[in-house]
């Protein structure tokens, strides 16, 4: 059932806050009422107001269809009248409809102002109340009456007369008393006042007397002072008041009817509200005897009494207890109470809880008969009852078989056991005990009892019905064995017999096996080449027989493990060759040059009942090798030419520039005896350069060699050009100093 209420209101001001307005003024209280619900209904809004200020809203009420899930707006506009006394009010804000539980009650406060006056002139008559009180130090009214002194000053030139009024007391809550002796009760009627000449003051006594059930709480009255000289003049202040709660309640028991047979005793419960409080009691009946022993209708259980106010609630008791009717003699009297509760713990009368009792009449003859007939009944059937548990011999339940549910188990299943007993109505439990072949118990002893067995939600056992005997057939019967092993299990029976029970029955298994599970090997480990030449990456390939069984495979190098694979990830290495054989290829990470025995390593999951295969080593190791890197001239240069001859001036210098790839290379070139790096470029001096026989051309050799003793030149020829004559020359022949400047080059 849903408990959320269909309506949610939303108030502005909302009802932990006060709607303030001033005298002749107006506010507003606004409404949102949201239908939570996705039917639609039909809403009524309204305020409960009291009587006394009920005219200050003109339209107190409003009603509307509201669609599920939409919302709707209310507003009540207050008219706050000149007259109306600065004061809190009290009002309640309704919203119902059919299709809720209860109504929706919300407490309301409107606050009327004191009004804002002008500034009171020279001339305007003042007056002041003694004793003073303010919201904080209010006073209590401890006697009653309660005298008020006015002291009214006359300001004025002219005489003039005044009168007290409290608008917005009964008139039986105060009287108005005058210095000249007269007194009136209520509101000032015909011609008595207090006259004052121009300049004077005078004294207006008020007596506060309020009603004897008046609620106990804090008031606040508006005295207000009338001018015959100046009637608009409004004069008015506030008394702060208090009076103390009395808690003082009376409850009494009065009996209807007390004298009984079958029927309920009824009584009235009265309770007089002789306080000035509201008191909310409940009525419950008392611990003890008598509680258990009756049965309590209270109707109200729960009141809510106004000051002055009288209500009674019924009470029926009923004796539920028959056997303690009396068969003969005298009525038997019953004593009960009722407790009595303040629900906001007031004090409540000393003589509390009520105490009450009635009479219960002896029962008639006719069942004084049956109570003699029951008593030979039981007797008669108490004899046979001692024949039927003494003498009759008992039909004791017998095991007629016990066997394996199944032929053959191997880990991890569970050994299961099945069994057929005869007569099993007196059967009380059973007990299924595992041993192993020495005699030892391995297994905890299971025992069921009868009704377990019928009851069991799987349904394992059930009562055959067959040429008038009766078989409790059981299958698949757990048996706690899962270890790997050898067992005997031994089943007891026990039954009643008469008056205990004893164990009746007992039978054995043949001998059952337990297998353990398979144990994962690895096969045909090895590698298709015996070689490799880096960056090439081993192939490692190999054989799992069994691999459910895996907890994980380890690869081994030269006998450290150097990867573990999971089972999970099998799928990405293996294809699989048949249900339990699975071929593996997996690559080696990259390795330094060298030899390499590899193996693989097959880890059970359950080591614990299987014996590990142990590393499988590959057929043969495996050969890594580094590439040889080829030695290359990339090239060779003089002065950024690589063709022959290149042509020098006399005594020129020549650049040399080179490159060559290979592994650990030694450069060397004509004209530097040092070794050079693989790439660099180098001036040589042209007179370092080996001339030919006709001292025009020079050669410059580069060599390299690697680490391998490999070996690579090339050669370059420079030709000197002749210098270019500066005066005719008569003959072609070179000079003699032409001749010795190229020989010295």
């Amino acid at each position: 059932m849903n408990n959320i209420e269909p309506l949610a209101v939303i108030i502005n001001p909302p009802p932990s806050s006060v709607l303030q307005i001033y005298p002749q003024q107006t506010g507003e209280l606004s409404i949102v009422v949201n239908n939570q619900d996705t039917q639609g209904m039909v809403v009524e809004v309204y305020l409960d107001i009291p009587e006394r200020f009920r005219s200050w809203c003109k339209v107190s009420r409003t009603s509307f269809n509201l669609d599920g899930g939409r919302s709707q707006s209310v507003e009540f506009s207050w008219e706050i009248p000149p007259e109306a006394i600065p004061n809190r009010y009290r009002y309640d804000l309704v919203v119902d409809s059919p299709d809720l539980r209860a109504p929706l009650l919300y407490s309301l406060e409107l606050e009327v102002l004191t009004p804002r006056q002008a500034p009171v002139s020279s001339h305007d008559p003042t007056f002041t109340i003694q004793p003073h009180t303010s919201s904080t130090h209010p006073i209590e009214l401890k006697t009653s009456p309660l005298t008020i002194q006015a002291l009214v000053h006359n300001r004025s030139n002219l005489v003039d007369s005044f009168r007290l009024t409290c608008p917005d007391l009964e008139d039986n809550w105060y009287t108005v008393r005058y210095p000249e002796g007269i007194q009136q009760q209520g509101l000032i009627a015909g011609e008595k006042k207090l006259s004052l000449n121009p300049n004077t003051q005078g004294q207006i006594t008020l007596l506060l007397h309020p009603p004897e059930n008046t609620i106990a709480g804090n008031y606040r009255p508006t005295i207000r002072l009338h001018s015959t000289v100046k009637p608009d003049l409004l004069l008015q202040d506030i008394f702060y008041l208090y009076i103390s709660p009395v808690y003082k309640i009376n409850v009494q028991l009065q009996t209807i009817r007390e004298k009984i047979k079958n029927s309920s005793a009824l009584y009235q419960i009265v309770a007089l509200n002789e306080g000035n409080t509201i008191r909310e009691i409940k009525f419950k009946p008392g611990s003890g005897q008598e509680e258990e022993i009756c049965q309590y209708q209270i109707d109200p259980d729960k009141l809510k009494i106004p000051p002055g106010k009288t209500i009674a609630v019924g009470l029926k008791v009923k004796p539920t207890k028959k056997l303690v009717r009396p068969f003969f003699g005298a009525p038997k009297p019953i004593n009960f109470q009722i407790d009595v509760e303040d629900i906001h713990q007031f004090p409540l009368p000393s003589y509390l809880p009520l105490k009450g009792f009635f009479l219960w009449e002896t029962r008639p003859w006719w069942q004084l008969l049956l109570l003699i007939l029951s008593g030979v009944i039981t007797v008669s059937g108490l004899g046979f009852l001692i024949w039927w548990l003494f003498f009759r011999p008992p039909v004791l339940p017998e095991i007629i078989s016990l066997d394996p549910a199944e032929k053959s188990y191997q880990f991890p299943q569970e050994i299961q056991v099945k069994f057929d007993i005869i007569n099993p109505q007196r059967l009380k439990k059973i007990t299924l005990i595992g041993k192993n072949q020495k005699g030892e118990e391995v297994i905890k002893p299971l025992t069921l009892t009868y009704e377990e067995l019928l009851n069991d939600k799987k349904d394992q056992c059930g009562l055959i019905s067959a040429q008038q005997e009766t078989r409790l057939s059981c299958n698949n019967i757990s048996t706690g064995a899962t270890k790997p092993d050898s067992y005997i299990f031994t089943l007891n029976i026990s039954a009643q017999k008469r008056w205990r029970v004893a164990e009746v029955g007992t039978e054995n298994t043949s001998l059952i096996t337990l297998a353990p599970p398979p144990t994962p090997t690895i096969s045909n480990v090895g590698s298709p080449k015996d070689k490799y030449i880096l960056p090439e990456r081993v192939d490692l390939k190999f054989n799992i027989s069994d691999p459910q069984e895996l907890a994980r495979v380890d690869l081994m190098k030269n006998g450290t493990k150097l990867t573990s694979i999971a089972p999970t990830d099998l799928g990405k290495i293996c294809q699989t060759e048949s249900e339990k054989k699975l071929n593996c290829h997996v690559q080696i990470p990259p390795l330094e040059p060298g030899k390499y025995s590899f193996s693989v390593d097959a880890i059970p999951k359950n080591i614990n009942y299987v014996q590990p295969q142990g590393p499988v080593d590959a057929k043969k190791e495996v050969l890594v090798e580094e590439a040889k890197i080829p030695l290359i001239i990339n090239y060779f240069l003089i002065n950024d030419k690589n063709t022959s001859p290149i042509k020098i001036q006399p005594n020129e210098d020549v650049v040399v520039k080179w490159d060559v790839s290979g592994k650990d290379v030694k450069v060397t070139i004509t004209g530097s005896s040092e070794n050079l790096p693989p790439k660099g470029e180098r001036k040589i001096p042209g007179n370092k350069i080996q001339p030919s026989d006709d001292g025009r051309q020079g050669l410059v050799t580069l060599k390299a060699e690697d680490a391998y003793g490999n070996t690579q030149t090339k050669d370059l020829f420079v030709q000197v050009e002749s210098p270019t004559p500066s005066f005719p020359v008569p003959n072609s022949s070179p000079s003699p100093s032409s001749s010795s400047n190229l020989k010295q080059w």
